[in-house]
């Protein structure tokens, strides 16, 4: 076998199968807890369950999902319509245990007069780790993000007076 032979597994017509029996298995990344997509979602499934009275438990299998999933899904798209079915950031919307801006401010004071990392933590009283991350965030994880240091001079020249 050359290499621009190639060898499938299915048939052509069963590729669609094939490929659906992936994405009810977890997905195309492996994932088992991977969710469905918005074109998945999208594409009737949550209009069977609510203009066809399927029940969240029946949809939840149906969909490969949990009756939990499916009933957001059908507030979403009864609140929503199609557009609410669309993916969504699984970004927190807060973050409740972020350092507080007076430590940031602190941390940023005490990095422009350039202490270390080390330094910075032991003088706030936090870890070295949260320390890393407010500089990283600020941009002043490294001291080259600083202005230059200014030369020390170790002795001034007297030049006479004329």
């Amino acid at each position: 076998m050359n290499f621009q032979e190639v060898v499938h597994s299915a048939p052509a017509v069963n590729a669609d199968v094939a490929k659906q029996a992936v994405i009810r298995q977890g997905g195309p990344n492996g994932h088992s807890q991977e969710c469905a997509s918005d074109a998945e979602r999208s594409r009737g499934d949550v209009r069977s369950v609510v203009e066809g009275g399927l029940s969240h438990a029946v949809g939840a299998r149906q969909f490969n999902t949990t009756p939990k999933t499916v009933a957001k899904w059908v507030k979403r798209f009864s609140t929503e319509g199609v557009d609410g079915l669309r993916d969504r950031s699984s970004r927190p919307h807060s973050l409740p245990g972020q350092t507080p801006a007076a430590t940031c401010a602190t941390v940023e004071a005490l990095r422009r007069q350039r202490y270390t990392g080390k330094q910075i933590a032991a003088e706030v009283g936090i870890s070295p780790a949260t320390v890393s991350r407010v500089l990283q965030r600020l941009g002043l994880n490294k001291l080259s993000a600083l202005e230059p240091a200014e030369p020390i001079r170790r002795y001034e020249r007297s030049v006479p007076a004329n």
